[in-house]
């Protein structure tokens, strides 16, 4: 390896835990402009939910690759691995992921926190507790922001500092704190000083 993730033949590399570092120093970048221009905003509920998503996969993904995909995956993949055969079917369970997509952002948040209620999906205002609030409303406004049709809307920014205040301890938590299946590579790529840089950023911007 070169510089960063680029190798000697010039390609860029990605995992998944990188990922959601890089997601963090995103939202962090883009905090530290948008008092002077807000719609940054954009960037960084992208980037939070990004983040968030990635870690919750980081953390469910077990050692045989299963964890965080649908549950008609899970099945599969189960099946191939402990199936009738006396063999584990390691080509069959990876193709299986090869094609398979990854469980909805609730549904990840769920198999981490059962207690979360986030049956009703985008819908903010009837959340029992704070953490339901903002999760719901990242979701509601990443999907927005991500999906965007040809219209004008505007979002109110007095309560986007706890939604981000609040998905970057839930990060954290789930990067440093939430049992791992796998080498948990968060500690050493110190994502806890990115996301105190953004505790921090925060605090100023408040």
């Amino acid at each position: 390896m070169t510089a960063g993730n680029v190798d000697r033949d010039n390609h860029v590399h990605f995992d998944e835990y990188e990922d959601v570092l890089t997601s963090l120093k995103m939202v962090y970048e883009n905090l530290l402009l948008v008092a002077e221009e807000p719609t940054r905003w954009k960037w960084i509920v992208i980037g939070l939910h990004n983040a968030l998503q990635g870690a919750a996969v980081c953390a469910l993904t077990q050692t045989d690759g299963s964890g965080p995909w649908k549950k008609d995956a899970e099945k599969s993949i189960r099946k191939a691995y402990y199936g009738d055969h006396k063999v584990p079917d390691y080509t069959q369970a990876g193709e299986v992921m090869d094609v398979s997509k990854i469980a909805p952002f609730g549904e990840l948040l769920r198999r981490l926190y059962p207690e979360l209620d986030l049956n009703s999906g985008e819908d903010w205002f009837s959340a029992q507790t704070r953490t339901e609030t903002s999760l719901r409303m990242l979701l509601s406004m990443r999907n927005d922001f991500q999906h965007f049709v040809p219209r004008s809307w505007s979002i109110e920014m007095a309560g986007l500092p706890d939604m981000v205040a609040d998905a970057v301890d839930m990060i954290e938590e789930i990067a440093l704190q939430k049992h791992c299946h796998r080498h948990n590579r968060f500690s050493e790529l110190q994502l806890s000083k990115y996301s105190s840089r953004l505790r921090r950023q925060l605090a100023v911007a408040d």
